[in-house]
């Protein structure tokens, strides 16, 4: 179970082509032999359906998996893997409520099981998505929280915090601090595997640079994180 459950996330977070995954996933779903691995089948082929840009199918799957989980009573992976996949489709969507209300939805699972690790995660992806609901100084009180309660390896959860900050800091006209923060999160954005990490700090490269008054270094950064 746990093999094709890493192997499902492997297809998703990495360099494998979305449409390859997808039907690697789909072979997974086909042959499943256990609910467990259905579901992560299905939540895994729901964000790669949400990264071609199907965004409705991406919902319907995640939804599926949603409910193997309650009706197994597994609230860990309803905090940790359905609701973030959820959340990330709502941004998609330009829904950044209801990206938050999933979010806040995972942080009081986590917090009902006592869980910490996972709850500095999905903290700082909350305040990634304060900041594009225009909550600058509540991005900031959460990515202050993600990163007191996270531990000092967990570079995905960082990196997010250091984005965020660039990103306030640059609201505030602290221009060369917030590029100085965001390059320091590419930097360890690059020498790590997350493709999608990589791309999300050269989309948060180009915010700042557009606000520091760079619209020709912000596009580029653009097509950094498309290619």
């Amino acid at each position: 179970v746990r093999v094709l459950r890493t192997r499902c996330l492997a297809l998703w977070s990495g360099p494998t082509p979305a449409a390859e995954a997808a039907r690697d996933c789909e072979q997974i779903l086909a042959v499943a032999s256990t609910q467990q691995v259905a579901a992560g089948a299905l939540e895994n082929l729901g964000a790669l359906r949400a990264m071609q840009g199907e965004l409705e199918d991406a919902r319907r799957l995640i939804d599926r998996a949603r409910a193997i989980y309650e009706e197994l009573g597994l609230t860990y992976r309803i905090a940790v893997n359905v609701a973030l996949y959820s959340a990330g489709l709502r941004t998609l969507m330009e829904d950044h409520q209801g990206a938050e209300h999933e979010l806040r939805g995972a942080i009081e699972l986590l917090e009902s099981i006592g869980e910490q690790g996972a709850r500095s995660t999905v903290i700082a992806l909350l305040a990634d998505t304060l900041y594009w609901l225009g909550q600058y100084a509540e991005a900031e009180r959460h990515a202050d929280l993600a990163e007191k309660i996270s531990s000092v390896d967990d570079q995905a959860t960082l990196r997010r915090v250091w984005s965020v900050r660039a990103m306030v800091q640059a609201r505030r006209g602290n221009f060369e601090q917030a590029i100085a923060a965001v390059d320091e999160t590419l930097r360890f954005a690059q020498k790590t595997d997350d493709l999608d990490g990589s791309a999300y700090a050269w989309m948060d490269k180009a915010e700042v640079l557009q606000l520091a008054g760079d619209p020709v270094g912000a596009a580029s950064c653009l097509e950094h994180a498309i290619g």
